[in-house]
């Protein structure tokens, strides 16, 4: 648990899906679809910051969506994870060919704590 968790989180309960945290992910998730890295990394908690750049994602998201031509659309956040620190939504990002999917976990105060790309569909599973 991150030492600035929400009091909740000490007794179990987490922090639960809620339209400001889905719209910080899909926000999330466009700025990196538009290209705009430094926006889709400036969301983030001390920990998101630690853990994702802005080089980071560009690399990331090369190695993802290589070969799959431009972005056609980008999905609707749906919720992957509840648990004490954030929680997780995928979004997913279509190309004209192929699709790659975003992981943002949103904590209780709207703040990125994690940000991941994969290539492929959703999977509804963390880390895939």
């Amino acid at each position: 648990m991150r030492p600035d968790a929400p009091p909740a989180a000490y007794t179990g309960a987490g922090v639960e899906p809620s339209r400001g945290a889905a719209q910080v992910a899909g926000e999330t998730a466009a700025e990196m679809a538009e290209g705009r890295f430094v926006a889709a990394t400036s969301r983030a908690d001390a920990l998101g910051a630690a853990e994702t750049s802005a080089a980071g994602l560009v690399a990331g998201w090369r190695a993802a969506v290589q070969g799959d031509g431009a972005v056609r659309s980008v999905g609707t956040p749906a919720v992957l994870s509840s648990g004490p620190n954030a929680v997780g939504y995928e979004v997913a990002i279509l190309f004209q060919h192929g699709e790659a999917h975003a992981q943002v976990f949103v904590d209780d105060k709207l703040r990125v704590m994690s940000l991941s790309l994969w290539s492929g569909p959703p999977t509804k599973t963390a880390g895939r």
